[in-house]
Protein backbone atom coordinates (compact mmCIF):
# COMPACT_ATOMS: atom_id res chain seq x y z
CA UNK A 1 0.00 0.00 0.00
CA UNK A 2 2.64 2.32 1.20
CA UNK A 3 4.46 2.25 -2.44
CA UNK A 4 1.40 2.68 -4.77
CA UNK A 5 -0.27 5.44 -2.57
CA UNK A 6 2.11 7.32 -1.09
CA UNK A 7 3.51 9.03 -4.27
CA UNK A 8 0.15 10.30 -4.41
CA UNK A 9 -1.20 10.78 -1.61
CA UNK A 10 2.35 12.50 -0.73
CA UNK A 11 1.95 15.91 -2.34
CA UNK A 12 -2.08 16.49 -0.78
CA UNK A 13 -1.27 15.56 2.83
CA UNK A 14 -0.25 18.90 4.36
CA UNK A 15 -3.05 20.71 2.51
CA UNK A 16 -5.77 18.40 3.30
CA UNK A 17 -4.53 18.46 6.99
CA UNK A 18 -4.56 22.11 6.82
CA UNK A 19 -8.08 22.60 5.29
CA UNK A 20 -9.71 20.16 8.04
CA UNK A 21 -7.54 22.61 10.55
CA UNK A 22 -9.47 25.81 9.30
CA UNK A 23 -12.93 23.89 9.00
CA UNK A 24 -12.60 22.48 12.61
CA UNK A 25 -11.52 25.92 14.06
CA UNK A 26 -14.43 27.44 12.60
CA UNK A 27 -16.51 24.60 13.86
CA UNK A 28 -15.52 25.26 16.97
CA UNK A 29 -16.04 28.99 17.51
CA UNK A 30 -19.77 28.20 16.00
CA UNK A 31 -19.85 25.86 18.85
CA UNK A 32 -18.40 28.21 21.10
CA UNK A 33 -21.31 30.87 19.95
CA UNK A 34 -24.11 28.57 20.66
CA UNK A 35 -23.04 27.61 24.22
CA UNK A 36 -21.20 23.69 23.34
CA UNK A 37 -18.04 24.65 24.90
CA UNK A 38 -15.00 22.27 24.70
CA UNK A 39 -14.03 20.27 28.15
CA UNK A 40 -17.42 20.86 29.67
CA UNK A 41 -18.86 24.02 31.70
CA UNK A 42 -20.04 25.49 34.69
CA UNK A 43 -22.48 27.63 35.77
CA UNK A 44 -21.72 30.59 37.76
CA UNK A 45 -23.56 33.14 39.67
CA UNK A 46 -22.95 36.46 38.39
CA UNK A 47 -25.35 39.36 39.93
CA UNK A 48 -27.80 36.85 40.69
CA UNK A 49 -27.77 35.26 36.89
CA UNK A 50 -26.17 31.70 35.93
CA UNK A 51 -24.02 32.52 33.15
CA UNK A 52 -22.26 29.15 31.66
CA UNK A 53 -18.47 29.12 32.19
CA UNK A 54 -16.00 27.00 30.43
CA UNK A 55 -13.59 24.95 31.94
CA UNK A 56 -11.06 25.19 29.73
CA UNK A 57 -10.80 28.96 28.52
CA UNK A 58 -10.40 28.20 25.20
CA UNK A 59 -11.00 30.77 22.46
CA UNK A 60 -14.36 29.66 21.31
CA UNK A 61 -15.53 29.09 25.01
CA UNK A 62 -14.40 32.73 25.65
CA UNK A 63 -16.34 33.69 22.79
CA UNK A 64 -19.14 32.48 23.32
CA UNK A 65 -19.78 32.90 27.16
CA UNK A 66 -19.03 36.74 26.47
CA UNK A 67 -20.85 37.17 23.51
CA UNK A 68 -23.54 38.30 25.95
CA UNK A 69 -22.00 40.83 27.01
CA UNK A 70 -20.90 42.67 23.67
CA UNK A 71 -23.18 45.14 23.68
CA UNK A 72 -21.64 46.78 27.54
CA UNK A 73 -18.20 45.83 26.86
CA UNK A 74 -17.61 44.73 23.08
CA UNK A 75 -13.47 44.40 23.81
CA UNK A 76 -14.23 40.96 26.06
CA UNK A 77 -15.90 39.59 23.21
CA UNK A 78 -13.67 41.03 20.24
CA UNK A 79 -9.83 40.48 21.39
CA UNK A 80 -10.71 36.52 21.51
CA UNK A 81 -12.91 37.10 18.15
CA UNK A 82 -10.23 39.13 16.14
CA UNK A 83 -7.03 36.92 17.46
CA UNK A 84 -9.42 33.70 16.13
CA UNK A 85 -9.74 35.43 12.60
CA UNK A 86 -6.41 36.00 12.71
CA UNK A 87 -5.00 32.70 13.42
CA UNK A 88 -7.35 31.23 10.89
CA UNK A 89 -6.19 34.10 8.16
CA UNK A 90 -2.72 33.33 8.62
CA UNK A 91 -3.21 29.44 8.62
CA UNK A 92 -4.85 29.86 5.20
CA UNK A 93 -2.38 32.21 3.31
CA UNK A 94 0.08 29.16 4.36
CA UNK A 95 -2.28 26.92 2.65
CA UNK A 96 -2.17 29.23 -0.60
CA UNK A 97 1.44 29.61 -0.37
CA UNK A 98 1.91 25.48 -0.19
CA UNK A 99 -0.61 24.98 -2.95
CA UNK A 100 1.45 27.59 -5.25
CA UNK A 101 4.29 26.42 -4.30
CA UNK A 102 4.12 22.87 -4.47
CA UNK A 103 4.29 20.80 -7.77
CA UNK A 104 1.00 18.88 -7.17
CA UNK A 105 1.07 16.76 -10.26
CA UNK A 106 0.60 13.10 -9.92
CA UNK A 107 3.48 11.88 -12.05
CA UNK A 108 6.08 14.12 -10.84
CA UNK A 109 6.65 15.79 -13.76
CA UNK A 110 8.15 19.23 -13.93
CA UNK A 111 5.76 20.49 -16.68
CA UNK A 112 7.52 24.06 -16.17
CA UNK A 113 10.79 22.66 -17.48
CA UNK A 114 11.84 24.11 -21.21
CA UNK A 115 12.69 21.20 -23.50
CA UNK A 116 16.14 21.34 -24.97
CA UNK A 117 15.94 22.55 -28.44
CA UNK A 118 18.23 19.87 -30.77
CA UNK A 119 21.74 21.13 -31.21
CA UNK A 120 22.73 22.54 -34.53
CA UNK A 121 26.30 21.80 -35.61
CA UNK A 122 28.29 24.75 -37.69
CA UNK A 123 27.99 23.00 -40.84
CA UNK A 124 24.04 22.20 -40.95
CA UNK A 125 23.92 25.93 -40.14
CA UNK A 126 25.96 27.19 -43.03
CA UNK A 127 24.62 24.88 -45.09
CA UNK A 128 22.65 26.65 -48.29
CA UNK A 129 19.70 24.99 -49.90
CA UNK A 130 19.89 23.81 -53.08
CA UNK A 131 16.93 22.90 -55.04
CA UNK A 132 16.37 19.42 -54.12
CA UNK A 133 15.62 20.73 -50.52
CA UNK A 134 12.54 22.31 -52.00
CA UNK A 135 9.57 20.35 -54.25
CA UNK A 136 8.20 22.85 -56.67
CA UNK A 137 4.59 22.58 -57.44
CA UNK A 138 3.16 24.32 -60.28
CA UNK A 139 0.10 25.78 -60.09
CA UNK A 140 -1.51 24.75 -63.89
CA UNK A 141 -5.36 25.24 -64.36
Amino acid sequence: MKTQLKPYLKPYGLLVGLQHLINTMGLIMFLGLFGYYIGGFSFEKVRGLDIPNSYTKEWAGLIGQNFNEFIRAPWIALSPLLCYFFIIIIINMIKKELEATMDTNLLGFDYKKKRTAKRTTKNEVNKAPISTDFNIIENRR
